[in-house]
């Protein structure tokens, strides 16, 4: 439950620095990730696995190495297209990939594109925007988490 809390405190913060800076504060990316981290660690040592050997175990940490696979996509994306695709979004991903796994980091990213496809077709379609218009992603990826949080609940 904790993960899910820090998790969407790192979107809903990124939200607001994607919408007002057009770019995420690498503080902000880092703290996020040293948090995650440290839930593993103390989650770890509250079962009484030393963190060292945590990793090895067939533990939710060594499971969750796989949810950032979904962040390393879109990085490469962004390498590759030349930074149309902000690494922001990809570091941010794999940050929640580490805290909530393959399967909800996959979740929260259908969820983002599906809503940022929609929101442009109609910003489009309403003469909004252009073609050319770069849109926000992190706030799509918060409604994405929001939407993937009430899936799980319901």
């Amino acid at each position: 439950m904790l993960y899910y809390v820090v998790t969407g405190i790192l979107f809903l913060w990124n939200s607001v620095q994607d919408i007002k800076r057009r770019t995420l504060s690498n503080i902000g990316l880092l703290i996020g990730t040293v948090v995650i981290v440290l839930l593993f660690v103390a989650n770890g040592l509250c079962s009484g696995t030393a963190a060292g050997i945590m990793l090895l175990q067939d533990d939710v940490p060594w499971q969750n190495l796989w949810g950032a696979l979904p962040g390393a996509g879109i990085l490469a994306l962004s390498l590759m297209l030349k930074g149309s695709i902000g690494k922001g979004d990809g570091y941010l991903l794999c940050i929640s990939g580490l805290a909530l796994g393959l399967k909800q980091n996959l979740s929260i990213l259908f969820y983002a594109l599906f809503l940022a496809g929609g929101t442009a077709a109609v910003l489009l379609g309403l003469g909004k925007v252009k073609r050319d218009t770069k849109l926000p992603f992190v706030p799509f990826l918060l409604g994405g988490f929001v939407l993937t949080v009430l899936q799980q609940w319901m």
